[in-house]
């Protein structure tokens, strides 16, 4: 199974105090980086968020957006800041015995002196908004995995589809090397006439020889050997239940390097094409295989 690393999803939920709406959304990224983005009274539920995600997310630039209304004014805490309302009235005393000056100072003149009191609003419940937080960021991460698999799956068809085509191209240079040797003795009996005008006979042995020695030079069983091989792995990769996009990206560098090998071998243009055609099939599940997870 596949997953896409480019997803998006959006969770919003009614509480009897607050409304809370969580909106996640990723790109491609080649490890697992998140971002929270949310006002600083909720700073606190960042790592906790981002610990959540990861245990549902193994790659992907994924930023998540928390937003937090709530219904009702909060409440206040009002306090005397006693400190410096001491220091106010030592300052007024001072002044009334070093100045002589009568002072007429009234509690309210008092209070209204800077920071005097402090108005400072009370902390929410903070393990009640984790707990409908959390409930809120399951739903949006369940529509955003939805999202990743759906487009996974098609992915997934054209990564199968691209293989199969690959898989006959090898087959047709099979059937072209298995005919190689035959090949070779043609061509070279036809070029050995041309050059000598039938003046010198060629053993026919040694015509045997030097074709085997180029058919050996040019065989590309081996390669194509192994790239089946790859080939198997990879729809079993795709097929399984494990997320392994590194494994797959590494696969597909394998098969490109078996390819290139081929075309450096052979000069037949038939084989020649088929390589062509390939590596054009290989660069488009490439650029599939860089969105997996």
């Amino acid at each position: 199974m596949l997953r896409s690393m480019t997803g998006y999803g959006k969770a919003e939920k009614e509480f009897a105090n607050r409304n809370v709406s969580v909106e996640i959304k990723s790109v491609n990224h080649r490890y697992c980086d998140i971002s929270v983005r949310t006002s600083r009274k909720y700073s606190f539920l960042e790592e906790h968020i981002k610990s959540k995600v990861r245990k549902k997310v193994r790659r992907g630039k994924i930023e998540i957006g928390l937003t937090l209304e709530s219904y009702k004014e909060p409440d206040f805490d009002v306090k005397i800041n006693d400190g410096l309302l001491k220091e106010y009235i030592e300052n007024f005393k001072y002044i009334e015995d070093e100045f002589a000056i009568q002072s007429d100072v009234s509690i309210s003149d008092v209070l209204s002196m800077p920071e005097v009191i402090i108005v400072s609003a009370k902390p929410e419940n903070e393990s009640e908004i984790l707990m409908q937080v959390e409930e809120c960021l399951e739903e949006a991460v369940e529509k955003f995995n939805q999202m990743r698999e759906k487009e996974g799956a098609s992915m997934e068809r054209d990564i199968l589809n691209r293989k199969k085509i690959v898989a006959g191209h090898l087959n047709k240079m099979k059937r072209k090397v298995e005919n190689s040797q035959e090949t070779y003795m043609k061509m070279l009996r036809e070029r050995i006439g041309e050059l000598l005008k039938d003046t010198v006979e060629i053993p026919e042995e040694k015509v045997l020889t030097e074709a085997a020695f180029l058919a050996d030079k040019a065989n590309i069983t081996e390669e194509i050997v192994r790239m089946e091989s790859h080939l198997i792995q990879l729809e079993d990769i795709v097929n399984g239940e494990e997320i392994q996009g590194r494994k797959l990206d590494f696969l597909i560098q394998e098969i490109n390097r078996e390819t290139n090998t081929i075309g450096s071998k052979v000069s037949n243009l038939d084989i020649t094409k088929g390589v062509i055609e390939i590596k054009s099939e290989i660069e488009k599940i490439r650029e599939q295989i860089q969105n997996v997870e």
